[in-house]
């Protein structure tokens, strides 16, 4: 997928899709690339794997990616089941020094200086423990597989699924340390899977394709067929991780609320 028309109009918030998500491939050294780092409240149950073994909800545990990133545009796909994301979820990007642990339900990534992400259940983007935006702007909930764009070239993450994408989360972010994959859980058994999907090779478009662009206040615009918004040409990447459901909202009480910060819940 790529453009006929990449330009937003003044003052429409209309944000288009970055082109070089449609050129992705996996470098050779980066084909078993995995998480490394994880919390003592989680397991590694796979190289793209980790579950939630802690007991109890009153803490928050993480786990960190095998490699940082101080350059280069990559693709990461994420599968964080809505049934297994408690009343707070996060996943973005920290650097080495961020923690893995935290007492309370939290926000981790994104919880302190040291990272940047989202609450996948409160819709928030935070850094340094405070609220930088609501995310997505239109406030859905992001599906059970989305897709996590790193640009450490430009210090920003943006998210996106098979259908919509949903725009740059966080922006600003220091390029002068390794920016490592990060999610975090909060609930006993909650089991997250990230694969690395590869690197962007050049910011244009490819010919003959057309563009996804999202407003505040409408859904994502497909124009033309619906293709994916995974990489498109990266034969070494793996196949596909998961087939799922189209997103629903979490039930009534099952999370917090559109208007509620996740920032710190404490028993």
């Amino acid at each position: 997928m790529g453009t006929s028309s990449s330009t937003a109009r003044k003052g429409s918030n209309l944000e288009v899709i970055p082109q070089w998500v449609y050129t992705v491939k996996v470098p050779p050294e980066m084909m078993t690339d995995k998480f490394a780092s994880c919390s003592d409240g989680m397991t590694q149950v796979g190289p793209n794997t980790v579950s939630r073994t802690r007991h109890g909800a009153f803490d928050t545990d993480g786990a960190r990616w095998c490699r940082g990133f101080t350059s280069g545009k990559h693709t990461f796909e994420v599968v964080y089941p809505m049934n297994q994301r408690g009343t707070v979820a996060a996943v973005g990007v920290g650097v080495e020094e961020a923690p893995l642990h935290v007492k309370g339900r939290v926000a981790l990534v994104g919880n302190n200086k040291f990272s940047w992400g989202i609450c996948l259940r409160s819709r928030r983007a935070f850094h340094k423990g405070a609220i930088v935006k609501k995310f997505p702007a239109t406030q859905v909930y992001l599906p059970d597989k989305f897709y996590m764009y790193l640009d450490a070239d430009a210090g920003l993450i943006q998210f996106g699924s098979d259908l919509d994408y949903y725009g740059t989360a966080i922006s600003g972010i220091p390029r002068n340390q390794p920016l490592y994959p990060m999610v975090s859980a909060t609930i006993q058994g909650a089991t997250i899977t990230m694969v690395y999907r590869g690197q962007g090779s050049f910011d244009g478009p490819p010919p003959g394709q057309q563009i996804i662009v999202i407003t505040p206040n409408q859904p994502a615009v497909i124009q033309h067929a619906q293709v994916p918004l995974g990489p498109q040409g990266g034969e070494a990447a793996p196949p596909p991780l998961y087939q799922e459901k189209p997103p629903t909202a979490p039930a009534e009480g099952a999370g917090t609320s559109a208007d509620e910060a996740p920032a710190q819940e404490k028993q």
